[in-house]
């Protein structure tokens, strides 16, 4: 079983998002905390959550390419959101830099799964 430990990080964001999405907006983004804004921040901590535990066990190339394209989107949706909102400039600046990240890990780490063999089919002989 192989274990991707960055995936524990992202569900300990994704857990803060979840359940303080108030604090990070507030603290991180520097976003007023509108009704909207907690609503998006909960349902984002819970994505978070669920490719935590789809990638982080075990995961495929494809599976982690898909998560790293999932984050890409994000990121750019973000940057969007603070064009064309202004209000929201700083947020979706922050969250776009984040998920951008993110998706620099997935589709480094997808890249790696290229280059290296697969050697579970050695073992089970």
């Amino acid at each position: 079983m192989k274990l991707r430990r960055i995936e524990i990080l992202r569900a300990a964001w994704g857990a803060v998002l979840l359940f303080a999405p108030s604090a990070v907006l507030s603290a991180l983004h520097g976003v007023q905390a509108d009704r909207k804004a907690l609503v998006v921040t909960r349902i984002l901590g819970a994505r978070h959550l669920v490719q935590a535990w789809v990638s982080g066990i075990n995961p495929s190339r494809g599976m982690l390419a898909a998560g790293a394209v999932v984050d890409a989107i994000h990121s750019l949706t973000a940057f969007g959101l603070g064009i064309l909102d202004r209000r929201r400039l700083q947020g979706g600046v922050a969250d776009g830099i984040v998920a951008a990240v993110w998706a620099g890990f997935g589709w480094h780490q997808a890249r790696a799964e290229i280059t290296q063999p697969d050697t579970s089919r050695d073992r089970r002989a």
